[in-house]
C-alpha cells in the first residue's frame, strides 16, 4: 500500500469521525451527564441515606406500647407449722398486662404500667382423719383478684435536663442531612463543570479538524493548479513538488485533528454514560465572549458566600460546636427524680369487687431520686477535650478552604479575562492572516512572490482560526468554573 493510499484512508476515518449522526448541544450533554454521573448518583443516594437517619432519629422519642399475658399453674406438697399433716396445693394463676412508656427530649419520662392479675389455690387434704380435715374441706378453692394501675414520672435535674442536649442525636442526624444536601450540590455542580469542559474541548478539536479537513481542499485545489501551470510551462518543476508536499502535510495534519476529535468524542460521551461508539456532532457553538464587567472583590465575596465548599466546611465547623456544647453538659453527674403513683386492688370473689375504691382497692403513691456520679470524670472529660480539638480541626480547615477559594476566584478571573482577551485578539489575528493571504496570492500570481509565503500564509490562516475556535472555548470553560466556584451554577 502506497503513501497516498495510506493518507487517504486515515482522512477517510478522520472524516467519518467528524459525520455524526446525532447532534447534541450543551444542555443535552449536562442533561445526560447528571442521569449518569457517578458522582452525582452516589451523592443523590448519600442525601435520601441522610433523610433516612433524620426519620430514625426522631423515633427515639416515639412512646413504646408493651402487652403481655402469662398463666402459670404448680402443683406442690406443703403444710403448716402447727400442723405435722400435709396437704396437696395446685396453683392455678395467669396475668394480663399493659404498658405505655415515652422519653420526652426534655428529660421526662412518663410511663403508665397496668395489671391484671387472677389465681386460683385448690387445697387437696390427703388424710381424711388428719387435723387439717377438720379446718380445710377437701377440694376447697381459694380465689383472689388483682387489678393495678401505676403511673410513673421521672425527670432528669442535671445531665440531660437540656433540650438540646437530649436532642442531639435527631440534631446530628438533621447536620447529616444539611451536609449531604449541600455535597449533592457540590456533585451536580462539578458533574455540570466536567461536562462544560469536555463538551466545549470537544467542540474545539471537531471545529480544529474541520479546519484542517479545509486545508486539505485548499492544498489539493492548489496542487492541481500548480501542477497545471508546471505542465504549461509557466512554473518551475519544483513547484510541483512543494504543493505535493503541502498536500501531503495538510493529510497529515487532518489525520491527527480527526483522531482527536474522536478522543474527545468518547471523553464526552464517557461522562454523558453513553457508549463510545455512539456518532455525535456538535449542536452548540460557543459564541463571542460578552463584555466583562466584573468587580474582583464583589466575585470574591459572592464566592465566599455561595461557594458549596466552603457551606459545608461551615456547617462542619457549626456542628463540631454545638458537639462541644454537649460534651460540657455531660460533665455534670446524673441527678434523676421520680414520682410514682397508682391504684391496687384485692377481691377473693371476683373481678367486679377488686375496683371499690377504699374498700378493696388503695392507691399508692413514691418519691425518690438518683444519683449518678462518675468516680474521676475521665470519659466525660476526655470527650469534652475531644470535641474541643474536633472544633479547633474543623475551624482550621476553614479557614485553609477559604484561602483556597480565594486563590482559586484571583486565578480564574485571570483566566476568564485572559480568554477574553485572546478571542479579541484571535479574531484580529484570522482578519489579518487571510488580507496576508490574499496579497500573497495576488503577488504570486504576478510573479512577485514564492510558492512558500502563498504556503506558510495559508497556513497562518488556519493556525488563526484555530486559536480563535480555542480562545472562544476557553472562555466558555473559564465562565462555568468562576460560576461553580461561587455555588452559582445552574447548567
Amino acid at each position: 500500500m502506497n503513501r497516498s493510499l495510506v493518507l487517504a484512508l486515515g482522512l477517510m476515518l478522520a472524516n467519518v469521525a467528524l459525520a455524526g449522526d446525532r447532534s447534541v448541544t450543551y444542555e443535552d450533554a449536562v442533561a445526560a451527564a447528571l442521569q449518569h454521573a457517578p458522582d452525582v448518583v452516589q451523592a443523590n443516594l448519600a442525601k435520601e441515606s441522610a433523610r433516612h437517619a433524620v426519620l430514625t432519629a426522631n423515633g427515639a422519642f416515639d412512646p413504646t406500647l408493651q402487652l403481655d399475658s402469662r398463666f402459670d399453674r404448680a402443683l406442690s406438697l406443703q403444710r403448716f407449722s402447727q400442723f405435722p399433716d400435709p396437704f396437696r396445693l395446685t396453683s392455678d394463676g395467669w396475668s394480663a398486662g399493659l404498658n405505655v412508656s415515652e422519653v420526652a427530649p426534655t428529660g421526662t419520662s412518663v410511663q403508665f404500667d397496668t395489671r391484671f392479675r387472677s389465681s386460683n389455690a385448690t387445697i387437696n387434704i390427703p388424710d381424711p382423719n388428719s387435723t387439717l380435715a377438720a379446718l380445710f374441706t377437701d377440694g376447697s378453692v381459694q380465689k383472689s383478684f388483682e387489678p393495678s394501675f401505676q403511673l410513673s414520672l421521672g425527670q432528669e435535674l442535671l445531665r440531660g435536663v437540656l433540650m438540646s442536649y437530649n436532642l442531639q442525636g435527631v440534631r446530628r442526624a438533621k447536620e447529616g442531612l444539611t451536609i449531604a444536601q449541600l455535597q449533592a450540590e457540590g456533585a451536580r455542580q462539578q458533574a455540570v463543570a466536567d461536562t462544560a469542559t469536555a463538551y466545549w474541548t470537544w467542540v474545539q478539536v471537531v471545529r480544529t479538524a474541520e479546519i484542517a479537513q479545509r486545508a486539505v481542499e485548499v492544498a489539493e485545489e492548489s496542487f492541481r493548479i500548480g501542477a497545471a501551470r508546471v505542465d504549461a510551462g509557466e512554473a518551475a518543476p519544483i513547484e510541483r513538488t512543494r504543493l505535493e508536499a503541502a498536500v501531503v502535510q495538510a493529510k497529515s495534519d487532518a489525520i491527527a485533528a480527526g483522531q482527536a476529535a474522536e478522543q474527545a468524542a468518547d471523553a464526552l460521551l464517557r461522562v454523558m454514560g453513553e457508549s463510545p461508539d455512539t456518532q455525535i456532532t456538535p449542536g452548540s457553538e460557543p459564541g463571542d465572549a460578552p463584555p466583562l464587567t466584573l468587580d474582583p472583590e464583589q466575585v470574591v465575596r459572592s464566592a465566599l458566600e455561595g461557594s458549596v465548599e466552603l457551606s459545608v466546611q461551615r456547617a462542619m465547623v457549626d456542628s463540631a460546636r454545638r458537639g462541644l456544647g454537649d460534651a460540657r453538659h455531660a460533665v455534670l453527674p446524673s441527678l434523676r427524680a421520680d414520682v410514682t403513683g397508682g391504684l391496687t386492688g384485692f377481691d377473693k370473689d371476683a373481678w367486679s369487687g377488686a375496683f371499690t375504691l377504699n374498700e378493696s382497692m388503695f392507691p399508692n403513691i413514691g418519691v425518690g431520686g438518683t444519683l449518678t456520679v462518675p468516680l474521676g470524670f475521665r470519659a466525660s472529660l476526655g470527650a469534652q477535650r475531644s470535641a474541643e480539638v474536633e472544633v479547633a480541626q474543623q475551624e482550621a480547615l476553614l479557614s485553609d478552604a477559604i484561602v483556597g477559594v480565594r486563590i482559586a476566584v484571583a486565578q480564574q478571573l485571570r483566566v476568564l479575562t485572559a480568554a477574553a482577551t485572546r478571542i479579541e485578539l484571535a479574531d484580529v489575528q484570522v482578519r489579518l492572516a487571510k488580507q496576508t493571504l490574499a496579497s500573497e496570492d495576488a503577488m504570486h500570481e504576478a510573479g512577485r512572490s514564492l510558492l512558500q509565503d502563498v504556503l506558510e500564509a495559508r497556513a497562518a490562516v488556519d493556525t488563526a482560526e484555530a486559536a480563535a475556535v480555542r480562545a472562544r472555548t476557553d472562555f466558555r470553560i473559564a465562565t462555568v468554573e468562576l460560576q461553580r466556584l461561587q455555588g452559582t451554577l445552574d447548567k
